[in-house]
């Protein structure tokens, strides 16, 4: 799957909208009436791949999470089963950075705030007890994991 993107011109007034398999549409609102489409682009592999949020970042750009459970195309550093998924693009939707969190279980993101210092907060579940997660997750955990802004991790907590 290649990334296309439309654009058209961006105004202050948007609304972000997602989709399943991570296709993102950036539309204005001037009108609920009127909705027009910035850009739109699919994201991802030759398997299931799911958006759950998506925020526009300081520096124009977007990031989006969500899971993944491809290993191929767009998609880079697969550990197994389903992992969480961090796409970061410029306003153009071009991708600048992605990287899968995780390990060999199910682990997802469902939502990302932008801190002051251009860092990210992420909070999801996980199950799995390798690859980025340490301790024991098995029966499912809250996952807070925070990353610089090209995405290497700088802490994480677990709950649960």
């Amino acid at each position: 799957m290649s990334s296309t993107v439309y654009n058209s011109q961006i105004t202050k007034k948007s609304v972000i909208v997602s989709f399943l398999l991570f296709t993102f549409l950036i539309v204005n609102t001037d009108s609920f009436s009127q909705i027009t489409t910035n850009w739109s682009v699919c994201y991802g592999g030759s398997s299931s791949d799911e958006g759950y949020d998506i925020i526009q970042t300081n520096d124009g750009g977007y990031i989006m999470l969500g899971e993944t459970q491809s290993s191929d195309q767009q998609v880079s550093g697969y550990h197994d089963s389903r992992d969480a998924w961090i796409v970061k693009t410029d306003a153009k939707g071009e991708i600048e950075w992605e990287k899968c969190y995780g390990g060999t279980e199910i682990d997802v993101f469902k939502d990302v705030i932008q801190i002051s210092n251009g860092d990210y907060i992420f909070v999801g579940n996980t199950q799995s007890n390798d690859g980025d997660v340490s301790g024991d997750h098995t029966h499912g955990d809250a996952w807070v994991l925070e990353t610089d802004s090209i995405g290497n991790i700088i802490w994480q907590n677990y709950y649960g």
